[in-house]
C-alpha cells in the first residue's frame, strides 16, 4: 500500500454562522517545499 500525505486547511465562521471553505494539497516528493510560502 502506498502512503500519501495531504495538507489540509479550513477557514470560516462555522457551518452554523456562515460558510466554511476547505482546501487540500498533495505535492510531489521532488518539490522543494522550502520555496513555498503560507
Amino acid at each position: 500500500m502506498k502512503k500519501i500525505i495531504a495538507g489540509v486547511d479550513e477557514v470560516g465562521r462555522g457551518s452554523l454562522v456562515g460558510p466554511v471553505y476547505a482546501g487540500a494539497v498533495i505535492l510531489n516528493k521532488k518539490i522543494n517545499t522550502k520555496l513555498l510560502k503560507d
